[in-house]
């Protein structure tokens, strides 16, 4: 099911389009969209599992240049920083992501604010190889639970998430979260109150709600204008099964994003529209190594006709044939030329 866009997003993508023949300015764009079931219904029916995802970014609170890299520290010499104004502090998370360059689209935690710089660590490991002087950098607050879901949603609703760090398919959450009707409290995983639980663009989780329905499941943010993607692991000599989205605001193409490394590759869709838990796939793709191929649910070739929905989450299960290892999984929405 499509979720709704906001018309404003797409007013201002192409307001912005069409200013960027005649000025070097430019406005992010920003809008809403609707998540789960969109047909004017309930966004999620009782006793039900819905897979979303983040299709917008929070408000931009620093964008600059970088003129040094030295380890875990990015410098900025057009910076000047109060002592921890992007707190290190866990109860206001900071994510600086690499807009430009060959580094484009890493996503970093920020653990330390200097005048002129910022002492990150990268999310899902990594460094910051990647990053030099003059690539661009902008910083936001991150997406937590209790800043993405609203204190509107019923008591009992739960988040089931997953960690990405164990080996097969058709794997169980490992990471569950449920909402108290005042905050949020671990249940897997972990314990104590989980509100300020980081929830990154690229992953996707499950939104279950409890006997009564979620009737309205809305986020609104700035529309990301970089590339961006996500971290596709094989960990044995199984499956491998990736819980995965595209952060972006507007559906893409599968054949757009570059997705498809081994043939034997499937895309796993689940419908948020029909109701249970513990649902099995609706659709299924298979890459066989140069288009992909509807199994279940669409037939035929789908390189450019399937579209990877904007709030949605998917699994990406790499073929046991697959090496081991992970891929940095990296597109640039369409939108973004139009920029």
């Amino acid at each position: 099911m499509k979720p709704f866009i906001s018309y404003s997003i797409l007013a201002a993508l192409a307001a912005c389009g069409a200013a960027s023949a005649q000025v070097t300015a430019k406005t992010t764009p920003v809008g809403y969209v609707s998540l789960g079931v969109t047909d004017g219904s309930a966004a999620v029916p009782a006793n039900t599992d819905v897979a979303i995802s983040i299709p917008l970014q929070r408000s931009t609170e620093f964008s600059g240049a970088v003129t040094s890299v030295s380890g875990s520290v990015i410098s900025f010499s057009s910076a000047s920083f109060e002592a921890d104004e992007f707190s290190s502090d866990s109860s206001t998370p900071y994510i600086c992501v690499v807009t430009s360059g060959d580094g484009e689209g890493l996503m970093a935690l920020v653990t330390a604010t200097s005048t002129d710089s910022l002492t990150v660590s990268v999310v899902g490991g990594g460094d910051l190889s990647a990053v030099v002087a003059g690539d661009m950098v902008s910083v936001s607050k991150a997406w937590t639970l209790s800043s993405f879901f609203s204190s509107d949603l019923p008591a009992g609703t739960r988040v089931l998430a997953f960690s990405g760090t164990t080996a097969g398919e058709n794997l169980a959450s490992n990471l569950q979260y449920v909402w108290s009707g005042s905050s949020w409290v671990q249940l897997v995983g972990g314990s104590g109150t989980a509100s300020n639980t980081i929830l990154y663009p690229g992953e996707s989780f499950i939104l279950r709600s409890g006997a009564t329905a979620i009737e309205s499941l809305i986020v609104s943010g700035e529309v990301p204008t970089y590339a961006s993607g996500a971290l596709i692991s094989k960990l044995g000599t199984g499956n491998q099964d990736n819980r995965i989205s595209f952060f972006s605001p507007v559906d893409q193409t599968i054949g757009s994003l570059g997705l498809g490394f081994t043939a034997g590759d499937r895309l796993l869709a689940f419908n948020n529209a029909s109701t249970g838990v513990n649902k099995a796939a609706s659709e299924i793709l298979v890459w066989n190594g140069t288009d992909w191929i509807g199994l279940l649910g669409v037939s035929g070739i789908q390189t450019d006709a399937y579209t990877i929905k904007a709030g949605v989450g998917y699994v990406y299960r790499r073929v046991s044939t697959a090496p081991v290892g992970d891929i940095d999984w990296t597109a640039t929405p369409s939108y973004v030329s139009e920029l």
